[in-house]
């Protein structure tokens, strides 16, 4: 990819998810370290995850009236801002709001790169080019994933979990002053309101194919999180696997991330299908191979990186698919809404999650999960073929529907 702004956007990708992967790989062990008692550690993450959404949700509306650059930068001074405060803490009261600037700037930096580069390609003439650029930025992050588990794994050995928080601050405080003097300026809307904007895209979310694309981001975002929340106690559950150990769930932590890379490399729509039905044939593939899961390491094997690889091809069809229907003028806002919906599917499949662990088993709790996805799949495809064999007019606001660009 020769256009230098899409070249910006990989690096970027790959610095704020290296440094986001370093992060959480090791701010619960800091914040153990520091003193906090685990019931506060749950009332610091839960806070985190509720700042985050109510800041995301508005953030991409921000973005489309003043524009994204400035977004972006906002986004990651308080982000790195955040890590650093994090990792140089006197005390564990400190923690609070540390956390609170991560999760604050990391919402206003979502889906506001994306959006920036998206508009200027199209703005160029150069709209061809975005769906490589996104298969590439999909396969950055994942490598950068990859790269931050490699890091944390050889590193934390050596260097204290907090200096490593403190690497991570410093490349994303960085990142912050090199897009405010290199990227382009970013296309504002300045006619609209925040809140005009927020209801305009509320409803453009809402209105053909953009139904389907909130549907099968829900989706989407559900069977990840249960694919997340299942595979540290899965995997601890083999003797032979080396039990917990750190460095076991590290190699598997690695190997999922590279399996995700290499599902984003691999996620091209094939001519022959519908984008909508390619997203949804990954999203049913991955959830059957859930099932796999359990019983022996070659199934459990089988079934996990498999499903890591549609993660990685899923992402990446979703956010082609997503790009191409949605106006220019609300890009961020619809990309940041659809954050939001992503989010709040992820928290209720994480609660669902929990209760069956607890109740049956891990494993058992993953299959219950799956099931559930894939027959509340089924449901809504049969209800959007049904709406279709009408011919009645109802086609343009049937779940799955591929509206016009």
């Amino acid at each position: 990819m020769k256009d230098p702004v899409v070249r910006r956007l990989w690096a970027l990708g790959s610095i704020s998810f290296f440094s986001d992967f370093i992060f959480g790989a090791t701010y619960i062990f800091v914040m153990q370290e520091g003193g906090v008692s685990a019931e506060l550690i749950g009332v610091y993450v839960a806070g985190t995850v509720v700042v985050s959404r109510l800041v995301e949700a508005p953030s991409g509306a921000w973005g489309d009236r003043y524009g994204q650059r400035g977004l972006i930068v906002l986004g990651l001074a308080l982000w790195g801002a955040g890590l650093l405060l994090f990792g140089l803490t006197p005390h564990r009261l400190f923690y609070v709001p540390a956390l609170l600037l991560w999760s604050s700037g990391a919402a206003l930096y979502s889906g506001a790169p994306i959006s920036l580069v998206v508009n200027a390609l199209k703005t160029s003439g150069n709209a061809d080019a975005v769906p490589r650029a996104l298969r590439g930025a999909q396969v950055a992050r994942w490598l950068a994933s990859a790269a931050g588990a490699a890091t944390v794994a050889l590193a934390a050995v050596r260097v204290p979990p907090a200096h490593l928080v403190l690497v991570a601050g410093c490349l994303l405080v960085a990142s912050a002053v090199w897009v405010a003097l290199t990227w382009p300026r970013s296309s504002s809307n300045r006619q609209l309101g925040v809140t005009r904007n927020l209801l305009e895209g509320t409803r453009t979310m809402v209105t053909g194919a953009r139904l389907g694309i909130l549907w099968l981001t829900a989706l989407y975002s559900a069977a990840i999180s249960v694919l997340i929340m299942s595979w540290q106690p899965v995997v601890s559950g083999f003797p032979e696997f080396g039990g917990s150990e750190a460095s076991a769930l590290g190699l598997t932590l690695l190997l999922f991330s590279l399996a995700a890379a290499l599902g984003a490399w691999l996620g091209r729509r094939p001519k022959a299908l519908r984008a909508e039905y390619a997203v949804l044939a990954s999203v049913i593939c991955l959830l059957g191979l859930l099932l796999l899961v359990g019983g022996t390491i070659p199934c459990t094997a089988v079934g996990y990186l498999g499903a890591e690889v549609l993660v990685g091809a899923g992402g990446t069809l979703l956010a082609v698919h997503s790009h191409s229907v949605i106006p220019d003028e609300l890009r961020n806002t619809v990309t940041s809404l659809l954050s939001t919906v992503a989010g709040l599917s992820m928290a209720t499949a994480d609660l669902i999650f929990g209760y069956l662990w607890a109740a049956v088993g891990p494993v058992r709790a993953l299959h219950h999960c799956a099931w559930g996805l894939l027959a509340l799949t089924v449901l809504l495809t049969l209800w959007t073929l049904t709406q279709r064999g009408r011919g009645d007019g109802t086609t343009a606001s049937s779940p799955l529907h591929q509206a016009k660009a």
